[in-house]
């Protein structure tokens, strides 16, 4: 070992000029600020080796650290470690995260509408979305997944009502639908149904007539109205037909009392084989004529 100073003969200490070690004597490499001396003898940065290459973080591998810079590999980062308030933030409220790009890859936010075609309509075996319904008032949604009418046209009895006086003006002995007495049909099903119409006619001389309309199918009806405006006693103060036939009735030449409440009846049954509409209809004899008007408050019933 090389002794840079005095050494006094008697005590055998060595007497340094300045109080330094060189740093040479200490160990090999090059000495600097940013260097320590480490246990085998050479210079060296903190942490050990040379500064990584390389963009990212020192990484450090088995103690010993990585001859580059990396970013942070999963394998980094401990189980539970990410919290919620670490991932960036949602683009916008009422998301989904997933994924409907066809392929693997990033996450993305999805809406409700673009989660929805992601997910199976139920089963009779499993749950799921309800498929389309197809719109309408008579079909519901069955066990096997399908929308239909039940048998007997809904299940129930469904009920029909006039909610506003209507003038009956179409043209000439022409029949228009009564508004509120109308309702949709379904091929195959069957229907009964029953109309009770009340109207009024400003004038005697004015005449008029009522029947119903439906798609294809077998229809018949039984109808009535009167002859003797609200008679009391019981006589015959109205007159009945059968019918089988679509917007049929013989048109009326007068009315038998003018402005009071007068009444038609029509009930029957309705085998449908076409899907549409079966309404209730009234005609005026006369056209451009204002004085048939159906009243508020006329109902009808089907089932």
């Amino acid at each position: 070992m090389a002794v840079f100073g005095t050494v006094n003969s008697a005590s055998g200490i060595a007497t340094l000029p300045d109080g330094k070690v060189p740093t040479a004597e200490l160990g090999t490499g090059v000495a600097d600020s940013t260097k320590f001396l480490r246990g085998d003898q050479s210079w060296q940065p903190a942490g050990g080796g040379a500064t990584p290459t390389g963009t990212g973080f020192r990484h450090v591998t088995g103690g010993v650290e990585d001859a580059a810079s990396k970013l942070v590999d999963t394998a980094d980062i401990n189980a539970d470690q990410v919290t919620y308030a670490k991932i960036q933030n949602v683009a916008a409220t009422a998301r989904l995260l997933g994924r409907i790009t066809a392929g693997a890859g990033d996450i993305e936010e999805l809406t409700g509408t673009q989660a929805t075609t992601l997910l199976d309509a139920f089963t009779s075996a499993l749950k799921g979305l309800v498929p389309a319904s197809g719109g309408g008032t008579t079909n519901f949604l069955r066990a096997d997944g399908t929308f239909a009418a039940p048998p007997g046209g809904g299940g129930g009895i469904n009920t029909l009502r006039t909610t506003a006086n209507q003038t009956i003006n179409a043209g000439a002995g022409v029949f228009v639908d009564i508004t509120g007495l109308t309702f949709a049909v379904t091929s195959g099903v069957d229907y009964a149904f029953e109309f009770y119409i009340t109207f009024q006619s400003a004038a005697t001389t004015t005449g008029w007539k009522a029947g119903v309309n439906a798609p294809a199918g077998t229809l018949d009806f039984w109808a009535g109205s009167d002859v003797i405006a609200n008679g009391a006693a019981g006589v015959a103060t109205h007159t009945e037909r059968h019918n089988t036939v679509r917007d049929d009735m013989t048109l009326l030449t007068a009315t038998i009392t003018a402005a009071v409440d007068l009444n038609v009846r029509i009930k029957g049954r309705y085998l449908c084989t076409a899907n549409g509409t079966f309404a209730a209809r009234f005609a005026n004899e006369l056209a451009a004529n204002t004085q048939i008007v159906v009243q508020k408050g006329s109902w009808g019933m089907w089932f």
